[in-house]
C-alpha cells in the first residue's frame, strides 16, 4: 500500500513537468538585451494565462507543447525572426521581435506597453490573404506573420512589408 501511495504522489508532481512546455527560454544574447533594455519584464509563461486560456493553449493540437509567450517565423521571407511577449505586473504586456544582427540581436517593439485585461499570446501564420475585421477588405501578406492573440478575445496579426511593420485586425 505504501508503495501504491508513494507512485500516486511521484505521478502527481510529474503532472506539471508534462503540462508545461519546454521551449520557453530565449536565446542568451536576447536575453541579454532583455535584461539590459526590459529591466522588470519577463517572457509570459503558461502559468500566467487565465484558467481558460491555458486549457484552450493546452488543448490545441499546434500550440499545446509551445510557449505561449514566444515563437519564430521567417517575417521578412528569409531571416528568422524571434516574436516574443514580455509581462510585468500588474497586467502590463508588450511584444517585441528580434532578428540576428551578427553576434547580437536588434529588438523592434510591435506593441507598446499596455495594460491588457488578458495576456497576449504569440503565433506564427503562413503566407496567405486575409480579412481586416471591421472593413472584411481582403489583404495579401506575402511571408509569415505575428498572430498576438487575446484567446477567445481579438487576434492581430502583423507583418512586414517593404521593411515597415503593419498590423491588422482579423479578430474581435
Amino acid at each position: 500500500m505504501k508503495q501504491l501511495c508513494l507512485f500516486v504522489v511521484l505521478c502527481c508532481f510529474s503532472i506539471p513537468t508534462f503540462a508545461t512546455p519546454r521551449h520557453c527560454v530565449l536565446p542568451e544574447p536576447i536575453q541579454g538585451l532583455l535584461t539590459e533594455q526590459w529591466h522588470g519584464w519577463r517572457l509570459l509563461q503558461l502559468t500566467d494565462l487565465v484558467r481558460d486560456d491555458q486549457t484552450a493553449w493546452r488543448e490545441h493540437p499546434l500550440n499545446s507543447r509551445e510557449c505561449p509567450g514566444m515563437n519564430h517565423g521567417k517575417f521578412d521571407g528569409e531571416q528568422i525572426w524571434y516574436v516574443f511577449t514580455l509581462i510585468r505586473r500588474p497586467n502590463e504586456q508588450t511584444v517585441l521581435v528580434a532578428l540576428s544582427d551578427g553576434d547580437s540581436y536588434k529588438l523592434t517593439t510591435l506593441v507598446r506597453p499596455t495594460k491588457e485585461p488578458y495576456f497576449g499570446v504569440v503565433n506564427v501564420f503562413p503566407p496567405g490573404k486575409c480579412r481586416e475585421f471591421y472593413t472584411r477588405k481582403p489583404v495579401s501578406i506575402p511571408t509569415e506573420s505575428v498572430a498576438v492573440e487575446a484567446i477567445g478575445h481579438s487576434i492581430t496579426l502583423f507583418y512586414s512589408k517593404n521593411g515597415k511593420w503593419k498590423s491588422l485586425l482579423i479578430s474581435a
